[in-house]
Order: C-alpha cells, then structure tokens, then sequence
C-alpha cells in the first residue's frame, strides 16, 4: 500500500531535506573548510609550478576547475587563447578530476597548450564528490584560492566553470575599473552571491576576507557553490549598486517543455550566453545520461558558432 502524498508529507519531506543539507553543506563544510585551509601544497611538481609562475609574474589569475573532461578543457584554453584580450594574465587549470586516465589527458592536453596544471588534493576529488559536486568544486576552489591565489597575490583573479568558454574577444581587467568584484549573479530570497563559475576580484578588495566558495543553506534555503561567501562578503554590499553579467539560457533541441518547470530540460537542453561573449554548456559534467551528455557537449561544439550567430541576430531582431 502506498502511502499517500499530502501536503503535511511534503512538508516533513522538505525538511528532512533541509536537514540533510544543513548537515552536508554547512556542518561538514565547516569542518572540510577547517581542514583545506590547513592543506599546504607539499609536491615538488607543484611547487615547481608556483616557481615558474614566479619567473614571469602576471597581473591576473584565471583557474579553471576541471573536473573529468578534457575535451572542454581544450576548447577552453584554445577560445581563451582566441579571445582574452588582457596583456598580462595566467590561465592555470586546478584538476579536480576523480578519474585518474582523465587526470593524465588533462596534464597531456595543458602540457602541449604550455598551460599551468595543478592537481588538487585526491581526497577532494574522490571522496568529497561523494558528497555533492558542488561541494567538492567549492572545496577544490578553496583549495586553490589558499594554495595559489593567496601564495602568488596577483592584481586580479578570477574562476571560470570548466565548461564555459569565450566566443567573443574579452577583457577581464576592465570588468573592475569601476568595482572590485564581478561576475554572474545569483539573488536569492536570503540574499545574494556570485556565481562560482564566473566570478572575478581585486585581490586588495578579498585579502583579508577568509573566502568560502562551498555551498551553503541560509534559514532554509540552498545557496550553491561559492554562496558561503554571502555571510563573509556579499551581504554588506547591495547588489542593485553593482554590475553583473547578464545571462541568457537558451534551448538547443527546443523539446515542448518549461525548463523552470523540469530541471532535468536545463540541464539536458539549454546552453546559456554570458555577458554577449561567453558560451556556457550548462552542467556538462552533472547530465546523469552519459550518452545524452556526450551527445549535448559534440552538439554545442560543433555548432556553438551557428548558435552564438543566432543569438546575436535574435538579439539585433529584438532591439529594432
């Protein structure tokens, strides 16, 4: 006999969901969070890494995340390449990959682009993930942020989602002229954050804030990765007196659905367009279908041109 859905069910559902995620995302965060600010990098691999960095020091940081894929990470460092236009800056891809053959074909792939590899600590990638992927991109990017950014201190830094790549010629600096943070924004009913996978900073804006870029839940509400910065930063700035980057979800296969309504067709069926010059394959990492999502990151490569061209002409349409 099936026990039958009421309201008063739902609502004990949803907050043993709530209990469950105050529990991984902010109890076991603390202590993750704790631990990873302790991590001090000890591989000479690594620390060779920091060195050559130091012979030719840059203004700005770009890390990159990576997380078991790397045919994104080659599109990324080769539109990059393409399109960002800053004269001084370092691209270095943080491996949070929990398979070690895609750990080799991401040393591969930086080592022929002559781009900084960095692997993050395999309890990260491997026993973290378990947790919640967001958990673990948020604690790879802390790791990275008190292993890197805090040791080299450049100018400005910034992380960009591995799946994410430029389409448009870029300038990152010139993002924070007039501010010092900017990225994409996610406005919740708790409050605010920047996304974590498109976020920047002047590091003399952050250097004394102990950064947190896990997830977390606010009086009941999911703020996903990078949202602990709300309580260390974000909530004593009013987020109407800054500029974000606008963002623009569009559909690839154009099924009759409303992906507010079913967010498997977000994640499955949408690409989004970030500040007119960045293309954003949405959770190629996290679509549960494999074959859907190799189907959907060949499409979006494929063919990301004619999409973006598209784009600019709806765009164009809708102004006239």
């Amino acid at each position: 006999m099936k026990f039958k859905q009421t309201s008063l069910y739902q609502r004990l559902k949803d907050i043993y969901k709530t209990i469950k995620n105050y529990y991984r995302f902010n109890f076991c965060g603390s202590i993750v969070f704790f631990v990873i600010k302790r991590t001090k990098i000890k591989s000479s691999y690594v620390e060779s890494k920091f060195h050559s960095i130091n012979n030719n020091q840059k203004s700005l940081f770009l890390i990159t995340v990576a997380f078991n894929d790397e045919i994104l990470i080659q599109k990324q460092i080769e539109a990059m390449k393409e399109f960002i236009k800053d004269d001084n800056y370092c691209h270095i891809i943080v491996d949070n990959s929990s398979v070690k053959a895609k750990r080799k074909e991401m040393v591969n792939v930086c080592n022929k682009q002559n781009i900084t590899y960095i692997p993050v600590p395999k309890i990260i990638s491997c026993c973290i993930s378990k947790i919640s992927g967001g958990f673990s991109h948020g604690t790879a990017m802390n790791w990275a942020f008190y292993n890197i950014i805090n040791v080299m201190k450049p100018e400005y830094f910034g992380f960009i989602d591995h799946d994410l790549f430029p389409v448009e010629n870029y300038h990152v600096i010139s993002k924070l002229y007039e501010q010092d943070m900017y990225g994409t924004l996610r406005n919740r009913e708790k409050g605010w954050y920047i996304w974590a996978g498109f976020c920047f900073y002047k590091y003399a804006f952050i250097k004394d804030i102990q950064m947190n870029f896990s997830p977390k839940v606010f009086h009941s509400e999911y703020f996903d990765t990078g949202g602990s910065n709300y309580t260390r930063l974000y909530q004593y700035y009013n987020f109407k007196q800054l500029q974000f980057a606008p963002t623009t979800t569009l559909r690839i296969q154009n099924f009759n659905a409303d992906i507010y309504q079913d967010n498997r067709i977000f994640h499955n069926d949408c690409i989004q367009i970030i500040d007119d010059s960045w293309m954003h394959i949405v959770h190629a990492s996290c679509i549960n279908d494999k074959i859907l999502q190799k189907n959907k990151i060949e499409n979006v490569l494929s063919n990301y041109q004619k999409m973006f061209s598209a784009y600019q002409s709806s765009k164009v349409n809708n102004n006239e």
